[in-house]
């Protein structure tokens, strides 16, 4: 089946992170993004809910734009920015039918490739500008061919920190519609205001700017494409977001519940520990409340210290243990294990405990074809190979017979 579109694409690389500089007709646009005004919802229980990522649109001023637009001299040089594959909740789509794609043409040049008109692209900045296009009377404008710079996989903290950037030269966001929705700023805020999420997104920037750490340099806000995260220098990156899903599982099984009900506080009063009567069963859950973050940070530390030694070091340079999948498995493992050692009432974070854990799977090729497959099942796969190989999960629980003979095989079991 045709996608809706295809586009051609530059890649960019900054120090944020990749982005992509295309052109989309104003029509297009208008049918296949969305912008999301920030505001309070009321839950039935008195709770308080934040949803949406957007100020308010001034329909005078799209008006205004329009008239421009209708002008013999209308221009937009400017980009408008993107960030691909979001709903209007914040929520990444994860519908290979929905997701725009990205495919490589040459060494900077690349098709992006949108499947239907369905509105999964949030619009970071340029709302107005877009929005003008709704107010025209010359309906031939809405050919206009728009700059767009399009970002993959960057998270909605991100998306916020450049908003607020981009913005604090323009018509400035106030601090408290920064702090309430983006809080992307955590050196003003006490640690103990941290939501889950900020949390993670400190842990993963400590974990990419710490020298020692085997992330330094190689977190990436970047675009899921799998083939380019390896090269024959072992120089694999992982994406931020795969980082920072994987690390504010291990503490928050609803990180938007969470963020929600401290959000509602005003800044002064907000508090980790005031989370402490909401359920949530994740493994690492009561340090974060008690603000024991070093206890979380040096268990992603050495669970990693220890794969690098024992299993990244064994690997080829075709490894899917390398790619996004492969951290995606690696984190839910350590979630699991964590959860299984909650069990006994005791948890060892200790590079000695994951030595003798991980001892266990040595020698796994990972770049085994049984993984070259779509990323959600070939993210499964590596899982279980590796779950089943540490005694976490039994045989049964894999519910297909030839991934199950797959197993077998790639461990050498008879």
């Amino acid at each position: 089946m045709e996608p809706f579109l295809k586009v051609t694409a530059i890649l960019v690389k900054q120090p944020l992170g990749d982005f992509f500089i295309c052109k989309i007709k104003a029509e297009d646009l208008l049918k296949i993004t969305f912008s999301s005004e920030f505001r309070i919802k009321e839950e039935e229980n008195d709770h308080i809910e934040f949803v949406g990522n957007q100020r308010k649109i001034k329909t005078p001023k799209s008006k205004s734009i329009g008239i421009y637009i209708d002008s013999i001299e209308s221009a937009f040089p400017n980009s408008i920015i993107l960030a691909a594959n979001f709903d209007e909740e914040g929520r990444e789509i994860n519908d290979d039918g929905l997701k725009w794609e990205i495919q490589k043409v040459s060494d900077d040049v690349f098709d992006i490739i949108i499947p239907t008109h369905q509105k999964v692209t949030s619009i970071i900045d340029g709302q107005h500008r877009l929005d003008g296009f709704r107010y025209i009377n010359n309906m031939d404008r809405l050919n206009t061919e728009l700059v767009c710079s399009v970002y993959f996989g960057l998270p909605i903290s991100y998306q916020a920190y450049l908003f607020a950037n981009i913005n604090g030269t323009q018509t400035p966001v106030t601090k408290n519609m920064t702090y309430n929705l983006y809080g992307f700023n955590l050196q003003k805020e006490k640690k103990e205001s941290w939501s889950p999420e900020k949390l993670s997104v400190f842990i993963t920037r400590t974990l990419n700017f710490t020298k020692n750490s085997i992330f330094y340099k190689r977190i990436k806000i970047s675009p899921t494409i799998d083939n380019e995260l390896l090269n024959p220098t072992h120089n694999w990156f992982v994406s931020t977001a795969t980082m920072v899903e994987g690390i504010v599982a291990l503490f928050s099984k609803n990180p938007k519940r969470d963020q929600d009900y401290l959000a509602a506080k005003e800044l002064q009063f907000r508090d980790r520990y005031l989370l402490k009567n909401i359920l949530d069963s994740s493994p690492l859950r009561s340090f974060y409340l008690s603000g024991d973050d070093i206890v979380i940070e040096k268990c992603i530390e050495n669970f990693f210290n220890t794969v690098d030694r024992l299993i990244f070091s064994e690997q080829g340079n075709d490894s899917f243990i390398f790619k996004n999948i492969g951290f995606k498995a690696l984190l839910n493992v350590l979630n699991k294990d964590l959860t299984n050692q909650l069990k006994n009432k005791e948890i060892d974070i200790t590079e000695n405990y994951y030595t003798a854990l991980l001892q266990k799977i040595k020698g796994i090729d990972f770049a085994d074809d049984y993984f070259r497959i779509a990323s959600y099942v070939g993210k499964s796969r590596i899982e279980n190979v590796i779950l089943f190989g540490l005694g976490l999960i039994s045989i049964d629980q894999v519910k297909n017979e030839s991934d199950r003979n797959s197993i077998y095989r790639i461990l050498n079991i008879n």
